[in-house]
């Protein structure tokens, strides 16, 4: 008998040391990637730069060439010269961005967001505006720009096509003078 208990002992022992050695598969981990959610506020900032070109119109001559004008200075005269133009030099620009994205149920995207950037903008020109005037000079500057902008688009998970919208506004100054 006590072979034969000897015997079980032996087998349970060898068959649950062997039940370890078994190659057991786990099922394969399922990768769960989460939805994008498009709701929500946003801050952040932007670096960037700037250049621009200056034109002006002389708006106030007549048919007939002669100035008509207003400005102090300027004389009625033959104008020496149409319109005029002149590159402002480039500039360092920086800001700050901030918005509000709502993504409905199914799946669109509306938005709306807004900004400012400061700029240091600068050009001018010097030119004789009248065969019997003085010379003048003028200058312009943008010393900083903003939009508001809404927004329309289709959530495709991670990727979100959309189409933008709004008003632009800058800060710009300009000045014409006598110099001689």
């Amino acid at each position: 008998m006590r072979l034969i208990v000897a015997t079980v002992g032996v087998i349970a022992l060898a068959s649950s040391a062997s039940a370890a050695d078994i190659a057991y598969k786990a099922p394969a981990a399922q990768v769960v990637v989460p939805s994008a959610n498009w709701t929500g506020i946003y801050l952040g900032g932007h670096v960037g730069g700037s250049w621009g070109k200056a034109d002006t119109s002389n708006s106030w001559m007549t048919t007939n060439g002669v100035l008509t004008s207003n400005v102090p200075g300027l004389n009625a005269g033959t104008f020496a010269g149409l319109d005029r133009s002149f590159d402002l030099n480039g500039s360092f620009t920086g800001g700050v961005q901030v918005g509000y994205n709502y993504e409905f149920s199914n799946r669109v995207v509306l938005g709306i967001e807004g900004d400012f950037a400061w700029a240091d903008n600068k050009g001018n020109d010097s030119y004789i505006a009248s065969v019997e005037g003085p010379t003048y000079s003028s200058e312009s500057k943008t010393e900083w720009f903003a939009t508001i902008r809404g927004r329309a688009g289709y959530s495709f998970g991670t990727v979100l096509p959309y189409v933008t919208g709004g008003v632009a506004f800058v800060h710009n100054t300009g000045s014409v003078r006598a110099i001689g």
